[in-house]
């Protein structure tokens, strides 16, 4: 995705350059050079363990002191971060974006600044809707109850409800946050009886 974006609009690729190394201001530069790589039959998957050299190429971080790490050996915070704001700069964005727990491979302190750069997508002239899932309270005190669908199982059927229409959070909302509300009580059979 990154060759295309670079291939396709230099501006663009420039632009995430430039908002990602604000974000991780250790890196200087991001960097597609051309190494050998494997090409597979992708069709075949009696042949999926036939691989043939092809070309390909590699992302590097160039950072502030010289080094160059290959995305192989960065952290997973930074690949996934690199990724959402990639998608952000596509010309052509997708209009629904699933994303599966994406505080995994975060750090705690950092799933704010993940909320908000999938917010940002929401917006705009090429708004993405965003849904995900998640089990992390610290994600979901990022959130606002209308933002967030508690889905649990009850008798066997799976039950939804939206945050702003529980009678423990619009109680509680202003004492906890909502990350406390819903893994204190909402996500586990110590919800208090109604008062």
């Amino acid at each position: 995705m990154l060759d295309d974006l670079l291939g396709i609009d230099r501006h663009r690729f420039d632009e995430l350059e430039r908002s990602f190394c604000t974000q991780f201001p250790g890196v200087r530069r991001l960097q597609l050079k051309q190494e050998k790589a494997f090409d597979s039959p992708v069709d075949d998957p009696e042949q999926t363990l036939s691989l043939s050299t092809g070309n390909g190429k590699q992302l590097y971080f160039l950072l502030e002191n010289g080094a160059e790490i290959p995305a192989p050996q960065a952290a997973e915070g930074m690949l996934y971060t690199l990724a959402y704001m990639a998608i952000a700069y596509l010309p052509k964005p997708p209009r629904i974006l699933l994303v599966e727990e994406p505080e995994n491979g975060i750090h705690p302190g950092r799933v704010r600044e993940i909320v908000r750069l999938l917010r940002q997508m929401t917006e705009g002239e090429n708004a993405i809707q965003v849904i995900m899932t998640s089990h992390s309270p610290y994600l979901v005190d990022e959130m606002k109850p209308s933002e967030v669908t508690w889905c649990k199982r009850e008798d066997g059927n799976i039950v939804t409800q939206r945050l702003d229409e529980n009678a423990l959070v619009k109680q509680q909302q202003d004492l906890f946050e909502l990350g406390e509300i819903w893994s204190n009580y909402l996500d586990t059979s110590k919800e208090p009886a109604a008062q």
